[in-house]
């Protein structure tokens, strides 16, 4: 409504709701509604910040004049003595600042200490001075102390007025000098003067939970009843008795934690992590192979690559791949190779041949600079090139497991013999004129005389029988020998059942046996972050992680996958991030409490198969089944206002003792 003021100054100004308190702040373009008795905005958008009126304004006025004249002759009548100014004690937190820490120094007699302290306008505490000692972020001040842009995706949008958003002050919510109620109190009117769906209390209209609350996602795949239906009725004594079997309070005092694996898992799946069990794999990964080739045919076509193992592997995969790829061009030498059976090349076309000797060449080369060079250096040309820079030595310790240098000694020795040790010698021709050389009749060695102790019948070195328990075996032990099925007893795979690194005849192995193996874990995370930034990747992520891995590992690391950049091992780590999370609960007060609750008073299981998740949502009457009767349920109870990131500073000290004068 709109109303002229008396003739004698209607040509100075016409005003907006001369009755009432406030005004539209929006000059030339009000709102229709004009803002509430309260002083917001009624439009649903809260496009405009009302101001007050005129009336309004000489209230506030009068009402200081009142007050200073009443301050005047307080202070004219209490003699210097200033104790009934005194404005309280600090909080316990404040307790070793003085009156500068937080307030602006402003002259008493000032216009800033009138507009302070009588009118009540603007900050009586300087938010900038709480923000030198509480670290909130670079948008400390901000609403939630995040960025607006962030606030708006927390609400939806709903209270973006598309302006933008101003700084509110500590004071408005924190209040010093009130011993008897902590700064950190927060009454609900506070949180619903800003909030535009409000509401009496969390029993009375607060809006419904998500249907997901409760059902976190999972980093681990473990499902309760499953279990119940299938393992634990075939082995009811492996079944937990309580929740606390596999569940702990968290260090923070506020999360769930899962139980190590040692407690909760190992009695059912330590075997088949470890290839003993029944779905176990006892053999181990291959990390590098040397392809079977035709060697014969290469020679015969003028493509001669020396000296090649007549049993190698397949097509060279994963790391064996990766580690040739450097010396061959992908878009000819590669494909030419494609889908080619390189143990069988008789009628193949040149480019082929020309490709699979370049390879061999190659292999041979990489494996003489591995020997020649460092562990370092060996497992930087197995890491994808996508994340080498990345990579740095505490890193490279983990994928290398530790490999020993005699391992790839051990292969180039069974690979590439040594032309001298390349053809056989049999014990015919070993020393044949041996008994025809001229002995001299003055050697002792070679004396008749009977008591010539090495030629004693008794002599332990001529015993022709071995020593009781020693294997006899015409087979050199870095082979591989199966006869109608049955491993010999140096059969490799059998032999590091403990676990680690062996050679087998075609290829260097790694077989874990521990759960939360390093090497796997550095490797699966490595690939599956090198993601589609490198042919190999896929591959090599397979043979660490795949379903037919050595260890299992995909069995149950759901959190884990190829070409993802968020690796998460672990159960916590699923959870939310630390900020912005307005939402929080703790289960510390609930499990701890002493009461007759328990997990399933507020976790029921789902009992249907085809759910999603095997329990049931959380919903808003589990919790008011407590709070909002004989519990608090006020905001701050489970809301947290300052959503950005956190820190505290430290009176740090100078050590002098560790800061001596430099020598000259």
């Amino acid at each position: 409504m709109q109303k002229n003021r008396s003739p004698f100054d209607s040509k100075v100004v016409k005003y907006l709701r001369p009755n009432q308190p406030f005004q539209c702040g929006r000059p030339g373009d009000p709102c229709e509604l004009g803002p509430t008795t309260s002083g917001r905005c009624s439009a649903p958008d809260g496009r405009c910040n009302p101001v007050p009126s005129e009336e309004k304004t000489r209230q506030r006025w009068f009402r200081a004049a009142i007050l200073l004249t009443l301050g005047i002759a307080l202070i004219a009548f209490s003699r210097n003595d200033f104790t009934i100014l005194d404005p309280g004690t600090h909080s316990s937190f404040h307790s070793h600042l003085d009156c500068a820490s937080c307030h602006d120094q402003v002259d008493l007699i000032s216009v800033d200490f009138l507009r302070r302290g009588l009118l009540s306008q603007g900050e009586s505490h300087a938010t900038m001075k709480c923000l030198d000692c509480h670290v909130m972020g670079e948008h400390g001040a901000k609403p939630h102390s995040i960025a607006p842009e962030s606030l708006s995706l927390l609400t939806d949008g709903l209270s973006d007025s598309g302006h933008p958003i101003e700084n509110v002050a500590c004071a408005r919510c924190h209040e010093e000098h009130r011993p008897q109620e902590s700064t950190r109190s927060i009454h609900d009117a506070r949180c619903q003067t800003c909030h535009q769906q409000q509401f009496p209390s969390f029993d009375d209209g607060h809006p419904e939970f998500s249907s997901t609350y409760g059902q976190p996602k999972r980093a681990i795949q473990f499902d309760h009843g499953d279990h119940a239906r299938k393992h634990f009725a075939e082995y009811p004594d492996r079944a937990p008795e309580s929740c606390d079997d596999c569940h702990i309070l968290g260090p923070d005092r506020h999360r769930m934690a899962v139980q190590p694996f040692a407690t909760s898992c190992a009695p059912c799946h330590a075997d088949s992590i470890s290839g003993h069990g029944p779905t176990g794999k006892d053999r181990g990964i291959e990390f590098l192979s040397i392809p079977s080739l035709d060697s014969e045919a290469l020679s015969q076509n003028g493509k001669d690559i020396g000296a090649w193992p007549t049993v190698g592997s397949d097509f060279p995969r994963g790391w064996s791949l990766r580690w040739i790829r450097d010396g061959m061009s992908v878009d000819t030498d590669l494909e030419a190779l494609s889908g080619v059976e390189l143990y069988d090349l008789e009628d193949q076309p040149d480019e082929v041949l020309a490709a699979t000797q370049k390879m061999a060449l190659h292999f041979k080369n990489e494996l003489r600079i591995a020997l020649d060079s460092d562990l370092e250096s060996f497992i930087r040309s197995l890491v994808s090139p996508a994340e080498e820079m990345d990579v740095d030595l505490a890193q490279i310790s983990r994928l290398s497991g530790k490999l020993p240098r005699s391992l790839l000694e051990q292969a180039r020795a069974s690979w590439f013999p040594p032309p001298e040790e390349q053809g056989v010698i049999t014990p015919e021709s070993s020393t044949e004129d041996d008994s025809s050389s001229d002995q001299n009749d003055d050697d002792l060695l070679a004396d008749d005389d009977d008591d010539d102790l090495l030629a004693d019948d008794d002599d332990l070195l001529l015993e022709e029988s071995p020593p009781v328990g020693l294997a006899v075996t015409d087979r050199d032990e870095s082979s591989i020998t199966r006869s109608g099925g049955t491993i010999s007893a140096i059969d490799p795979d059998k032999w590091a059942n403990a676990g680690g690194w062996y050679f087998d005849a075609p290829s260097i192995r790694y077989r874990p046996v521990e759960h939360a193996d390093r090497f796997i874990q550095e490797w699966a995370t490595l690939e599956a972050k090198s993601g589609g930034k490198d042919p190999d990747s896929e591959s090599i992520f397979q043979q660490v992680f795949g379903p037919l891995a050595a260890g299992n590992c995909a069995t149950c690391h759901v959190g884990v996958q190829h070409d993802e950049p968020k690796v998460r091992w672990s159960p916590e780590s699923m959870r939310p991030p630390s900020y912005p999370q307005a939402t929080h609960f703790s289960h510390g007060p609930h499990v701890l409490s002493g009461s007759s609750a328990t997990c399933l008073s507020c976790h029921e299981m789902a009992i249907d198969p085809h759910l999603s998740n095997d329990w049931k949502s959380i919903s808003r009457n589990t919790c008011t089944e407590c709070h909002g009767q004989q519990v608090q349920s006020g905001c701050t109870t489970c809301h947290e206002y300052h959503v950005g990131p956190r820190s505290h500073l430290i009176n740090s000290a100078r050590i002098d003792q560790l800061n001596l004068p430099q020598k000259q």
